[in-house]
């Protein structure tokens, strides 16, 4: 089957609910509908939030991007097998299975450049559609690809394994992979097609949980060192410290224009300038992102909705394999579908 025919077919699965709301229907319910895992003759293994988009893997290793406000196909690309990492999008899109790395354009799924080399991913790679990324397992090195050659443009060598994803951050001219490494520092190593003579810059914030979150010029990594730090892009300073009494067991995610982190005991919100907490909640539960302006978070068997400024319990007992993208909360459901939830004014 051509991948037209395969677009057209999952396209005819895609059903769409009307966003209109009666009173007392609650603000938080399904808008869209898709049975991507019965077009495809294939069960879904997960979906994740990867820039504005939603990208769905199978067992086959098929991977779909939808647009999380209607659940429109936007492209669909066959991998060797399922995906090993939670991609990142920074203007390009690398997708990797064992040994493989397919770089895809963002907006359309076009292959830009695939390899299969000895210099297998160690974390997930990134790519800025000119130049592929690769933290490899051999030697703890990142691994530079000129997508327009097709040849490997240089190599970087650390001290210590990768423990993190690679990730692009910074403006044009000045941008960096940034790198997570074991030995608790976060390193950016200029993303340029000449061979770096050294790091942009290095900080030792200790060992980091999750991946960091880059949001303009900062950089905001949950660390076992029992904080929260936030880091200029360009030159990698401490802008602000929080320490949080315990290890943070997630990400730091962005919801309602606050940061949002968890511990073993709280759930805490931090001011983005300073890192002062705007609130705390006792018991834990994962922060996922923003749906509809509040914060969509995970318990031990459901997903919440709770104010993000308060962190009010709004709806309880949504469902619990969700992601937060773009606004929308995305359900994936028996291996065969996914549902868009959005905020619906009553």
């Amino acid at each position: 089957m051509t991948l037209a025919k395969i677009l057209i077919v999952l396209s005819t699965f895609l059903a769409i609910v009307p966003p209109t709301a009666r009173a007392g229907e609650s603000l938080l319910r399904p808008v869209w509908e898709s049975s991507l895992g019965v077009a495809r003759g294939a069960r879904l293994l997960d979906c994740v939030a990867v820039g504005e988009r939603v990208l769905v893997g199978d067992e086959r290793g098929g991977v779909m991007a939808l647009d999380p406000a209607t659940g429109t196909l936007q492209w669909f690309v066959q991998a060797p097998g399922p995906l090993d990492f939670v991609p990142s999008d920074g203007g390009a899109i690398a997708l990797a299975c064992g040994p493989t790395v397919i770089v895809v354009e963002s907006a359309t799924g076009r292959r830009l450049f695939e390899t299969t080399s000895a210099a297998a991913p160690a974390a997930s790679p990134c790519s800025d559609g000119r130049l592929l990324f690769v933290p490899s397992l051999l030697e703890s090195t990142l691994v530079a690809w000129d997508l327009a050659t097709g040849r490997k443009a240089w190599e970087f060598r650390f001290a210590s394994p990768f423990s993190g994803p690679a990730l692009l951050c910074g403006n044009e001219g000045s941008r960096s992979v940034l790198v997570t490494l074991d030995d608790g520092t976060l390193r950016a190593v200029p993303a340029q097609a000449e061979v770096p003579r050294h790091e942009r810059w290095v900080a030792r914030v200790g060992r980091v949980m999750g991946t960091p979150l880059v949001a303009a010029d900062v950089v905001v990594a949950a660390t076992l060192e029992r904080s929260v730090v936030a880091l200029d892009v360009s030159a990698g300073v401490v802008r602000w410290r929080r320490y949080v009494g315990e290890s943070p067991r997630s990400s730091v995610v962005s919801a309602g224009g606050l940061l949002v982190v968890s511990t073993p005991a709280s759930l805490l919100a931090l001011q983005p300038d300073d890192g002062a907490v705007a609130w705390s909640l006792h018991g834990s539960a994962r922060p996922l992102g923003d749906v509809g302006g509040e914060l969509l978070v995970r318990t031990a068997d459901t997903c919440q909705w709770r104010q993000a400024s308060s962190g009010r319990l709004l709806r309880d007992r949504l469902p619990p394999r969700a992601v937060a993208v773009g606004g929308r909360l995305i359900e994936l459901h028996d291996g065969r579908g996914i549902t868009g939830w959005a905020r619906v004014e009553r």
